[in-house]
């Protein structure tokens, strides 16, 4: 079986469908593997160019010339199954593996000894997710971390909001808070968005979010969508993407939300140390609960 990467959808939105056909391929020994020859994040290579190949072959296989690509799930599964199976298949290849580290040495990190949060704004608040306010977030990670005992010295936002560092930083200063606050994003990037056409000339389909989309709309149009990265640009955008991501992977506790591929990735991995910002009723949980594991759903939806 041929699972497709291609240009239909963002990065984690497209993997959690390659994850339902892999799983469903092990399960029946069926050989599997990846077509990344149109994918929209290739650099030279495709998947090879951040990560491990993670192709199935059985001596015994049941062979098929079937190919599944974004939007096809072959077998229902709940996901905590979809969550232990990530790390046999997400596995950086040296080259991202020896970016992280160096990040991570960059900005004094050290697995664990710090705290992070996830902030996914842009085209999301189109129609998948309220406009939640910054405050919200590090105000859940600093009672959460009283609630275990942890300090809060360091906190690394994730984020396509440069907004949302603005606020943490002016939250900080405002409460006199003894705390040092890294990201990776662009201080010209507020909101990313994968065509970009629909955040600059549609309504969203939350009223609350409008005002916040108005605020910032006129901000991004300088950056370029993801469809016109050339190669390089392609490779830079990715490298930064992926290392942010793994530097939340590795923090002690990371508040977030569900409301993104990304986020609901981040819980996947980490588990009970994730916790939500949202209190209110949202599509994928209730308010102030965690996401429910033994929901049967692809996670990408």
């Amino acid at each position: 079986m041929i699972s497709i990467l291609n240009r239909a959808a963002g990065f984690f939105s497209q993997f959690f469908f390659t994850i339902n056909h892999y799983i469903y391929c092990k399960n029946r020994k069926i050989n599997f593997r990846l077509d990344t020859s149109d994918w929209t994040f290739s650099y030279k290579n495709g998947w090879s160019d951040y990560f491990k190949p993670f192709d199935l072959v059985f001596e015994d296989s049941n062979e098929t010339h079937e190919r599944h690509g974004h939007g096809t799930v072959l077998e229902d599964i709940p996901y905590k199954e979809y969550g232990g199976i990530l790390k046999e298949i997400y596995q950086y290849n040296d080259f991202i593996q020896g970016k992280i580290t160096e990040k991570m040495e960059e900005l004094y990190l050290l697995k664990g000894a710090y705290e992070s949060i996830f902030i996914r704004r842009g085209d999301k608040l189109l129609c998948e997710s309220k406009y939640l306010a910054t405050e919200e977030y590090i105000k859940t990670l600093l009672h959460i971390c009283e609630e275990k005992g942890r300090t809060c010295r360091t906190i690394f936002l994730q984020t396509d909001d440069y907004q949302a560092y603005i606020d943490i930083q002016a939250f900080i200063q405002k409460n006199g808070l003894n705390i040092r606050v890294l990201t990776l994003c662009n201080p010209e990037l507020f909101g990313f968005t994968m065509s970009g056409i629909e955040f600059y000339k549609n309504p969203s389909d939350f009223l609350e979010n409008q005002p916040y989309i108005n605020k910032i709309r006129d901000m991004n149009l300088q950056n370029k969508i993801i469809f016109d990265l050339d190669k390089d640009e392609m490779l830079d955008h990715m490298i930064t993407f992926l290392v942010g991501v793994d530097i939340v992977l590795q923090s002690g506790i990371c508040v977030t939300d569900y409301s993104s591929n990304v986020g609901r990735f981040i819980k996947l991995w980490k588990g009970q140390s994730v916790y939500t910002a949202y209190k209110e009723k949202c599509q994928y949980h209730e308010a102030g609960k965690e996401l429910d594991l033994e929901m049967v759903r692809c996670p990408s939806y």
